[in-house]
């Protein structure tokens, strides 16, 4: 199956996206996962991901999951740096 990567601030709305793709593969075999600890936990989800579980996993950095995931997911950082267009 794949490994699919939600990448963003820890958010309500971070959370509501796990939780709603774990949803849409309840039928199949899902694992979630909120925050991976490091990249040997990364490298086991990718494993069982591999050999045909759908994983979905959250967490703050693209670069953390970047070489592990099959696909991911960007949420907007809603910070007052994202928004500062220099007005």
């Amino acid at each position: 199956m794949e490994l699919i990567a939600v990448v963003g601030p820890d958010s309500a709305e971070r959370a509501e996206l796990l939780l709603g793709l774990g949803r849409a593969w309840a039928a199949g075999p899902a694992v979630l996962m909120d925050t991976p600890g490091g990249h040997a936990a990364w490298a086991e989800l990718r494993r069982v991901a591999d050999a045909g579980t759908t994983v979905i996993a959250a967490c703050e950095r693209a670069e953390d999951a970047g070489p592990y995931a099959h696909r991911m997911v960007l949420l907007p950082h809603r910070g007052p740096a994202a928004c500062d267009f220099g007005h």
